[in-house]
């Protein structure tokens, strides 16, 4: 597996080429923030709809899988609901990574773009959420993880 990092940006959003982008999202927090909000914006609030008609939550184990159309060079956004902000932990973390990593690799993707969960305020540490993305994928997917970082800045080792 190889490790990209970029920065967080609409810009990198309106360039950057992969198979999917995979998006965190908690539940019941509204319009959608940090990577998914620029990709929304993108979309003219296509994942808020889906929120907002209550099609995707943010659930724990609920999935979403929704194409770009035009609008972005990566074709598909794959979502997996985190859950209560206040009740995610580390292992549910591990759980998604796992579970996102293998249906990566299920779905034969060689290119999958992510930010931490809940970025720009995520509910662990950057480099402890990298590390887990990094286990999670090295053992299940064999193509390029691109890791999108804070404004400024590419996700930290």
């Amino acid at each position: 597996m190889k490790i990209e990092t970029r920065r967080l940006s609409l810009e990198t959003v309106d360039t950057l080429e992969a198979d999917a982008y995979l998006l965190f999202l908690p539940e019941g927090e509204g319009p959608p923030r940090g990577l998914a909000g620029l990709i929304d914006w993108r979309l003219c609030g296509g994942l808020s709809r889906c929120l907002a008609e209550s099609f995707f939550t943010g659930r724990p184990g609920e999935q979403l899988l929704q194409a770009t159309g035009a609008r972005l060079p990566t074709p598909r956004i794959l979502a997996l609901g985190l859950g209560p902000r206040e009740d995610f932990e580390r292992a549910r973390l591990r759980e998604l990574a796992a579970r996102a990593a293998e249906t990566a690799a299920a779905a034969r993707l060689s290119r999958v773009a992510c930010a931490l969960p809940g970025d720009p305020d995520p509910p662990v540490s950057t480099s402890e959420g990298r590390r887990i993305l990094e286990e999670a994928f090295s053992s299940a997917f064999d193509g390029t993880l691109v890791l999108l970082g804070p404004e400024g800045s590419a996700v930290p080792n």
